[in-house]
């Protein structure tokens, strides 16, 4: 009988709101998503469901960029890729996979992406030959969803999340655009709005931003039976203990910038950037900016194109302009082909 009530107790344990990640969860075929962004929360799936953008994730680093302690400190105080040169991906080349589970539509939009920055930069996409160590696995993860990527070379397997369309909306791939945004984060680049200078060009709305909020991320319900046996009568006694565990997601830090300690910037603010935050981005209400520019009129958040500066900040950073000749070559494209 002891045992019998043991193997009870254990059956009943109930980890109530606790979701398991199911690797196999994508036509059974789905790459692991390391700890630092994947959840298994009912709460948290929800709120990504109600995000009125695909590229604005709570969860995740300014919305759609997976981050490592070690990376997010150096970020804080501005990121040097002299510090980190294994960030950048060697001989300016990138193995990648598009995942099958596209369909052709989505396919060709997410390959335009990759040829358009092989045009514009001496940055090379390359399907993976099957050798490489690193790579860039882009997938339509389930968990979490979105556009999301690392910044910089993750190393091994690494995902880049584009999200395809549904019954909700276009999600990722309305157009090339996020694609190419996301390309960029994985290539090394970070929104243009966290740079240290971004006070002289806009203006942040901090009471306009989704407050802080508490999601239960796990509920733990434990039933304790207590048996007695009195008069040949078999009494049960139950008690049942409940335990939540609660995380919060912070909005407000999508809006954190860079110190200028170690932050060095060659290139102007770049309100067309197509790394910079759309004006509604974790906006609590739509009709509420949670960013404007102090320039009137100018656009901010276009997801179509590199502008300019983000053509030539890109090909900056991988060398495309250390020799002259080439570097009179990507000027010219930069100029004529950016926004």
């Amino acid at each position: 009988m002891k045992s019998l009530v043991c193997l009870f107790c254990i059956a009943i344990i109930d980890f109530g709101n606790a979701l398991p990640i199911n690797e196999t969860s994508v036509n059974t075929i789905h790459p692991i998503v390391p700890d630092i962004v994947r959840t298994s929360n009912k709460d948290l799936l929800r709120l990504y469901e109600s995000s009125q953008d695909a590229e604005v994730r709570p969860g995740l680093f300014e919305g759609d960029i997976a981050v490592t302690s070690e990376y997010f400190d150096y970020w804080r105080i501005g990121l040097r890729w002299d510090v980190f040169p294994d960030k950048l991906w060697e001989n300016k080349t990138v193995p990648y996979v598009i995942s099958a589970l596209y369909d052709t539509v989505d396919y060709i939009k997410i390959y335009k992406a990759i040829t358009y920055i092989n045009y514009m930069t001496c940055i090379k996409f390359v399907p993976w030959d099957t050798k490489a160590k690193d790579f860039l696995l882009i997938w339509p993860i389930m968990y979490p969803k979105g556009c999301w990527s690392f910044v910089g070379k993750f190393g091994g397997a690494q995902i880049l999340s584009l999200e395809p369309p549904d019954e909700k909306g276009p999600n990722c791939l309305e157009n090339e655009g996020r694609a190419i945004h996301e390309l960029m984060h994985a290539l090394g680049i970070f929104h243009e709005h966290s740079r240290a200078d971004r006070d002289m060009y806009i203006d942040i709305h901090y009471d306009n931003i989704i407050p802080e909020k508490l999601y239960n991320i796990i509920q733990i319900r434990i039933i304790i039976l207590r048996t007695k046996i009195t008069y040949f009568i078999y009494y049960v006694k139950i008690t049942c203990i409940s335990l939540s565990i609660f995380f919060v997601v912070e909005f407000r830090s999508n809006f954190n910038k860079q110190s200028p300690e170690n932050a060095t910037y060659r290139y102007e603010y770049g309100y067309d950037s197509i790394m910079h935050y759309g004006s509604h981005f974790f906006s609590i209400d739509p009709t509420k900016p949670t960013l404007t520019p102090k320039r009137p009129g100018v656009m901010i958040g276009q997801r179509k194109a590199m502008s300019k500066i983000d053509c030539l900040k890109l090909n900056d950073l991988y060398g495309c302009l250390d020799k002259p000749e080439q570097a009179q070559i990507y000027h010219n494209i930069c100029k004529i082909f950016g926004l």
